[in-house]
């Protein structure tokens, strides 16, 4: 923002940045509860808050597959 890029130009970025933060975030605390097991979604345990947590932020702002058909866009458009 702060080098003068437009809106346009950082809509694809920011998808990008989102659904691999996202992603990742789903599958470490998958990753985590399958290692824990029936540990794992007590609630006196933080990881099925985790997992929680990780599943929403996949899907508030825009669902990471509204963010992988805008970074679709930016490449048909480029190339």
């Amino acid at each position: 923002v702060d080098s003068g890029a437009t809106r346009m130009e950082l809509a694809p970025i920011a998808a990008m940045a989102k659904c691999f933060a996202t992603d990742v975030a789903m599958k470490v605390a998958t990753d985590a509860l399958q290692l824990f097991g029936s540990a794992g979604v007590s609630k006196d345990n933080r990881i099925e808050q985790y997992f929680r947590d990780a599943k929403v932020l996949q899907i508030i702002e825009g669902t990471n597959q509204i963010q992988r058909n805008i970074i679709g866009k930016h490449v048909v458009r480029t190339f």
